[in-house]
Formats: C-alpha cells, sequence, structure tokens
C-alpha cells in the first residue's frame, strides 16, 4: 500500500491523502509511509469500516471528510 501511495504522488494521482483503516493498521502503515506521502495527509480516521454497507460509508465519508466529493 506505501509504495502504490507513492507511486500516485510521484504521478500526480492525488494532491492530498485521507487514511481510512484501525488504528493498528494505520501505525503500520505509517511506518513505511515515505515522507513527502505523509505531508500530504490531511486526515486520518482510525475506525474499523468494514462492517458498514455502501451507502453508510459514504455517509460517515461525507460527514467526516467535508472535502471529498461525490465518489
Amino acid at each position: 500500500i506505501a509504495r502504490e501511495l507513492n507511486v500516485e504522488r510521484n504521478q500526480h494521482g492525488y494532491d492530498h491523502l485521507v487514511l481510512v483503516a484501525p488504528p493498528h493498521m494505520i501505525g503500520l502503515l505509517q511506518q513505511h509511509l515515505d515522507k513527502n506521502v505523509k505531508e500530504l495527509i490531511s486526515k486520518e480516521i482510525q475506525k474499523d469500516l468494514l462492517h458498514l454497507s455502501q451507502p453508510e460509508l459514504m455517509a460517515f465519508l461525507k460527514d467526516s471528510v467535508k472535502f471529498v466529493a461525490d465518489f
């Protein structure tokens, strides 16, 4: 995941990043992220959201991340 995020950053695939994962996963990911990728993280949501349906997930993200556009 960290390698792919760095590849996409190098290709200007995103200009900000929101991490959504359980706390332990964000911790593991942070250990492997490039410093330039870390600088683009605008928000971290440390929650396990796998139990949510797609509509519930979209509603959660729209409430939690105000700049997320329509998916």
